[in-house]
């Protein structure tokens, strides 16, 4: 299938609305899973947006970037991931092993961005300083513009030019490697869940775990529905059950003590 430039252009517009919201998270359209889901209905295939937003929000809900370092980019991950899957008919596994080349090339460019942004500070010390609070509203949108038009022209480059370059590398990609990108992006979900579980797991929340497991891999619902309800079931007993005890040994609740890391 090949994308018509009313399309890109659609997903380039995207990009730019996710690109905004990457450093305010307001309404969390930058999250892969939103934006895959955007993505597959601009291209036309909702159910392949759906499996490449699960795919990717997987593997990056864990990772988080420390200080001055930086990741590959969930955004233009998530979109090339849905855009290869439908213009080269593979894998949605092998799309998001590929699509990470477009993720490292938007992390450097970030780096560069956030280089870019040093020129801008004395001024808008002083504009701080001054109180004036308009050219203070005024440099922050043009902070988030300058975001996401740099995320809309890449992605318009990566889905409308780059739609022959793209096919030609798969074409002649040969089968081990498309099949070792396969399994390295089925198993990316599970390392990000790894990745989280080592930052919020508790050793009381074990049997949850073994519970969620045991559900999932020996119990045929046919989708994951039921399993999500059972966990949700099972999180708010847990939740009531916690907060009875606090009210009857008159301790406040909280929602968790201090070493769970979050």
């Amino acid at each position: 299938m090949e994308l018509t430039l009313g399309v890109c252009l659609l997903i380039a517009f995207i990009a730019f609305l996710a690109g905004t919201e990457r450093f305010s998270e307001t309404i969390y359209i930058c999250r892969p899973l939103i934006v895959c889901t955007l993505t597959g209905l601009a291209c036309g295939d909702l159910h392949t947006g759906l499996i490449a937003g699960g795919l990717v929000e997987l593997s990056f809900i864990g990772i988080v970037p420390v200080g001055g370092t930086a990741i590959p980019d969930a955004i233009s991950v998530a979109i090339m991931t849905v855009v290869i899957t439908v213009t080269q008919g593979i894998e949605v596994t092998a799309a998001f092993g590929l699509a990470f080349t477009v993720g490292y090339l938007m992390q450097y460019l970030l780096i560069l961005q956030r280089m870019a942004y040093s020129i801008f500070v004395e001024k808008t010390k002083k504009i701080a300083a001054s109180c004036n609070i308009k050219k203070m509203i005024s440099y922050q949108l043009m902070g988030y513009a300058i975001i996401g038009l740099m995320y809309g022209i890449v992605i318009f480059i990566c889905t409308y030019f780059g739609q022959d370059v793209i096919g030609v590398i798969v074409e002649h990609f040969p089968e081990p490697l498309t099949h070792g990108l396969s399994v390295a992006g089925g198993l990316l979900p599970a390392i990000g869940f790894g990745i989280l579980l080592t930052i919020i797991f508790r050793k009381e929340y074990l049997p949850y775990l073994i519970l969620g497991f045991v559900i999932t891999c020996f119990i045929d619902f046919g989708n994951i529905l039921p399993t999500a309800l059972i966990g949700a079931a099972l999180a708010l007993l847990y939740y009531q059950g916690t907060k009875s005890r606090a009210a009857e040994t008159g301790e406040t609740y909280a929602g968790g003590g201090g070493d769970e890391g979050i």
